[in-house]
């Protein structure tokens, strides 16, 4: 059983929902499992409002080697994510916080 949770939310326009989405979908996820690093992961949409016209998003990771994971997110992840808020018109922002599985 994995024993940390990498968590990336996100907070969107949007009108950047399907290119978000996608992105996710065929890029994120896919990178991340693909790594050997990744056990699992669960894409969400947060049912909150934050303000009219944005959405929020978090994507879980489930890894055993939290060490693993940063490197794997200070890197990879960073250059995936900071090419979607730039393809986005900056529309996308995020955030990332570690947690461990009690």
């Amino acid at each position: 059983m994995a024993k940390y949770i990498l968590n990336t939310s996100f907070h969107i326009s949007e009108s950047v929902i399907p290119l978000f989405e996608t992105w996710v979908k065929e890029i994120y996820i896919p990178k991340a499992l693909n790594s050997g690093i990744f056990t699992d992961h669960t894409f969400t949409r947060l049912l909150v409002d934050v303000e009219p016209g944005t959405f929020s998003y978090a994507i879980h990771l489930l890894c055993d080697d939290i060490e693993k994971a940063t490197r794997w997110h200070d890197t990879i992840a960073a250059s995936l994510k900071n090419k979607l808020h730039y393809q986005s018109g900056k529309q996308v922002v995020f955030f990332t916080t570690y947690m461990e599985i009690i």
